[in-house]
């Protein structure tokens, strides 16, 4: 599966997050908030990302360029500097999607930060179009929490420390 086969925002969790350019070509250009907070996220220098993906739970702790999983309550692992690399730089690989159909939802609360649901589609080059709501932090403009066909989750970034390795 590719980079952007999920929504944004889930495969920064999952993948990591880097300074990606405003949009690809061919992204609808009403998408700009979507994409500004995906880049927002990759300038954070840090967070802590909860997520489900296919009844599997994981977690993800960026720390500058440390990055640290617990995937399925396994038990904290810090990465391997080549792979924390890519997870700290994907936002590099914008060009290999496209971001289309977004609307303004509504506001929402999501743990007491003021925020903008936006839904969106993201297309990566040779696989299908997936469907996904992103809430914006109204005064950051950072993602705070996200849904999908397959996966949901959220994104703290006050507070993140290194976990207690296993």
């Amino acid at each position: 599966m590719s980079r952007r086969s999920l929504p944004a925002f889930l495969f920064a969790a999952l993948a990591g997050t880097g300074a990606a350019p405003a949009f690809a070509d061919g992204s609808d250009p009403a998408c700009k908030p979507v994409i500004d907070a995906d880049k927002a996220r990759a300038a954070a220098p840090a967070w802590h990302a909860k997520k489900t993906m296919g009844g599997m739970s994981m977690e993800i702790i960026r720390l500058g360029n440390d990055v640290y999983a617990d995937m399925g309550g396994t038990g904290w692992k810090q990465m391997p500097p080549p792979m924390a690399a890519n997870i700290v730089n994907a936002g590099n690989q914008a060009d290999q999607f496209t971001v289309s159909d977004c609307r303004k939802l509504g506001d929402e609360t999501i743990n007491g930060v003021a925020t903008t649901l936006w839904s969106f589609k993201t297309k990566v080059k040779d696989l299908a179009p997936i469907t996904g709501k992103v809430w914006i932090g109204q005064r950051d403009g950072l993602p705070y929490r996200e849904e999908g066909e397959k996966h949901a989750g959220t994104t703290t970034y006050q507070g993140v420390a290194a976990p207690k390795l296993k």
